[in-house]
């Protein structure tokens, strides 16, 4: 079962900054140019290929994180003007969306954050929906969400409160890209050299939200494509393909249309108690840390 699926990406791309600021919705600086988070962005490249993988992890836990988080956030918003921006995208081509600025700062009385105003939503909204590509008119944004129609759980509210779904056109879904500053044009053309490459010099494919869940055994049916499954039914279809009971409580559901036998429930068969949510211990989180780094979920 993997979280997510994959397929090649568009030759068209979208500069999602470039586009909240055409609309308004976004300002940049009267000094700024596209020449200095460019060249924090060369710098973190620079520092990503040449640095082995532990000086890099001590470069970047230098100071509690603070030079390389700085670095990080030069490379993106150093061209902005945040006292005249409503609205700042996070161009992350894997994960899309819009933060509304001051949805986080301001807080109710009993000190939950206040929802951002139906307004600010509904502008973004309409301007990145309305997105179209100018050679053939077809739509570049499928649909933009809100955050709480869109995630769930305990850290939800780390996610953007608008999450951006990127249009699929003639099969391949438009990409995302990064807006180094002042003009660069919202809609752009990828250059066919752009084709292969490491994260972030290639667009040689994208993520699509649907994922892959594929089983095989002697209690396995061919199904074809299985609608509405979950990272959660894995294990409660795995109990019942081996003829194990599948206890009541759990987040998913045994996949009764990929089986040959009926799953069998069983209350006492009580799932195991929860475990007290903590962190990870130092050393591990690092193990995991470097993990995720090698395989490009990290920068």
């Amino acid at each position: 079962m993997s979280d997510h699926g994959f397929q090649g990406s568009s030759t068209t791309a979208l500069h999602l900054n470039a586009a909240l600021a055409e609309a308004g919705l976004l300002a940049w600086r009267s000094d700024a140019t596209s020449a200095r988070p460019a060249s924090a962005s060369a710098l973190r490249e620079l520092a990503l290929r040449v640095l082995p993988a532990r000086l890099q992890e001590r470069a970047f836990r230098f100071a509690g994180g603070a030079p390389a988080a700085r670095l990080e956030s030069a490379g993106r918003y150093a061209a902005i003007d945040w006292s005249r921006t409503l609205a700042v995208a996070d161009e992350v081509d894997y994960a899309p969306g819009v933060r509304l600025r001051g949805a986080r700062a301001r807080r109710r009385g009993d000190g939950r954050p206040r929802r951002p105003t139906t307004s600010a939503r509904a502008r973004v909204i309409e301007c990145l929906e309305a997105l179209t590509d100018p050679a053939t008119g077809a739509r570049l944004v499928a649909r933009v969400v809100p955050r709480e129609d869109a995630v769930h759980g305990p850290f939800a509210r780390f996610a953007a409160d608008l999450v951006v779904e990127p249009a699929v056109v003639d099969g391949y879904r438009v990409a995302c890209l990064r807006t180094e500053g002042p003009g660069v044009a919202a809609i752009a053309r990828i250059d066919p050299r752009a084709g292969f490459g490491a994260k972030g010099r290639g667009m040689d494919g994208v993520h699509r939200a649907h994922g892959i869940f594929a089983c095989a055994g002697p209690t396995i049916r061919a199904a074809g494509e299985i609608a509405g499954a979950g990272v959660a039914d894995v294990l409660p279809t795995l109990l019942a393909a081996v003829a194990l009971p599948v206890p009541d409580g759990l987040d998913g559901i045994a996949r009764a249309d990929v089986l040959t036998i009926s799953p069998r429930t069983d209350a006492a068969a009580s799932p195991a108690p929860p475990v007290e949510s903590r962190w990870y211990a130092r050393s591990s989180a690092r193990a995991i840390e470097r993990r995720m780094r090698a395989l490009g979920y990290l920068e």
